[in-house]
């Protein structure tokens, strides 16, 4: 609902998730899916939104029952420094570096719906042991 970001994200594919419409958020996720299924990349922040604390938020686990019935591998991401570029709750770009680190993907091949939470663990340690 921002001007000019939103009207970015939206004409360059973002799939919206709306957290306060379970319904919606389900179209998200068939969307997610279906790009997926075609072979194209999916990006996903599995916490859901930005912690206003140095602390990491639990992972939502639509994240990873998508990965599973999907198929598709999970590569985890470790984000440094974006913080203080973007502070949460501003539109404020401050110059600064911000480290990727782009761990090895998890593969999610012989998984089921019961084994969200150890992928989800899983996931949280690759990325925690980049920080």
């Amino acid at each position: 609902h921002v001007p000019f970001l939103g009207w970015h994200l939206r004409r360059s594919g973002h799939i919206p998730v709306d957290r306060g419409r379970p319904r919606e958020a389900l179209k998200g996720f068939d969307q997610a899916a279906k790009r997926i299924q075609e072979g194209r990349p999916v990006v996903v922040f599995p916490e859901g939104s930005r912690s206003r604390t140095d602390q990491m938020l639990p992972f939502k686990s639509g994240t990873f029952y998508l990965a599973i019935l999907s198929g598709a591998p999970v590569v985890p991401i470790t984000l440094i420094g974006s913080r203080q570029v973007l502070e949460p709750d501003s539109l404020h770009i401050r110059p600064g570096r911000v480290r990727v680190i782009i761990h090895k993907a998890i593969s999610t091949a012989g998984l089921t719906v019961h084994d969200v939470s150890d992928l989800s663990r899983r996931v949280r340690e690759q990325i925690v042991s980049g920080l």
